[in-house]
C-alpha cells in the first residue's frame, strides 16, 4: 500500500512539476514576444521620426528657396537687374506710387504671360513716341499686386514708365473710362509724335475693360 501511494504522490509531483515548466516556458516566451515587440515599435517609431524630420528639412528647404526667390524677385525689380519671367523678355518698368505699385513690363501678351505679370499690348516701345498699352489682369499673384487696383487712379494722377537704359518719364492721367472688349479704339496711334499711355484691366467679373489714358509731362 505504502508504494501504491508513494508511486501516486510521485505521478502527481510530475504533473505539478510539468504544468510548472509549461507555465514557466509560456512566462519566457511572453516575454521575449514582448520584448521584440517593444523593440519592433521602438525602430518603427524612430525611423517615422527620422523620415518626418527628413520631411520637415525638405518642406522648410524649399519654403527657404521659395522665399529667397521671391525676395530676389523684389530686389532685382528695384535694382531693374531682372530681364525675363519665364519665357517672357521684361521691357521695362512701371511705377504708380498711388497704389504702391512698382513691376516689370513682359514684352508681349499672351494667357500665360499675363498668368505671370504685367505686359505689353499694343503700341511702340517704352517711352517711345506713340501710344503704348498696356494690360494686365485686375487680381494679385504671389510676386505682384499686378492691376488688381488700377481702379484707384483718376484723372490727374501721375505714374512713371521706365525703359531698359533707364530713362524714367512721367505721365498724367487725363481719362478713365470703361469699355466693351470689343472696343479696341483705346489703342489707336496718334500721329503728333506725343508719347501716351493707355492701360487695361478688367472690371470684376470681367465683363468690361478699364481704360486709363495719360499724357508724358
Amino acid at each position: 500500500m505504502v508504494r501504491k501511494h508513494e508511486k501516486k504522490d510521485k505521478s502527481k509531483i510530475s504533473i505539478i512539476i510539468g504544468i510548472c515548466l509549461i507555465v514557466a516556458s509560456s512566462v519566457v516566451l511572453m516575454f521575449y514576444i514582448f520584448k521584440s515587440y517593444r523593440i519592433q515599435n521602438n525602430l518603427n517609431l524612430e525611423n517615422e521620426v527620422e523620415t518626418s524630420s527628413k520631411n520637415i528639412e525638405k518642406t522648410d528647404s524649399i519654403n527657404q528657396k521659395e522665399n529667397e526667390e521671391t525676395e530676389n524677385t523684389k530686389e532685382a525689380i528695384n535694382d531693374n537687374e531682372i530681364k525675363s519671367i519665364g519665357n517672357y523678355k521684361v521691357i521695362g518698368k512701371i511705377i504708380i506710387s498711388k497704389i504702391e505699385l512698382e513691376d516689370v513690363i513682359l514684352e508681349k501678351t499672351t494667357d500665360t504671360s499675363l498668368n505671370l505679370g504685367i505686359t505689353k499690348f499694343w503700341g511702340p516701345d517704352i517711352n517711345k513716341p506713340g501710344n503704348v498699352s498696356i494690360t494686365g489682369h485686375n487680381y494679385k499673384i504671389e510676386r505682384s499686386k499686378l492691376f488688381s487696383e488700377l481702379d484707384r487712379l483718376q484723372k490727374g494722377d501721375t505714374f512713371e514708365l521706365e525703359d531698359m537704359d533707364k530713362n524714367r518719364l512721367t505721365y498724367k492721367i487725363y481719362d478713365k473710362y470703361t469699355v466693351y472688349p470689343e472696343d479696341t479704339s483705346s489703342i489707336d496711334q496718334n500721329n503728333d509724335g506725343k508719347r501716351e499711355v493707355t492701360l487695361i484691366t478688367c472690371t470684376k467679373g470681367a465683363k468690361k475693360r478699364i481704360i486709363i489714358k495719360a499724357r508724358e509731362i
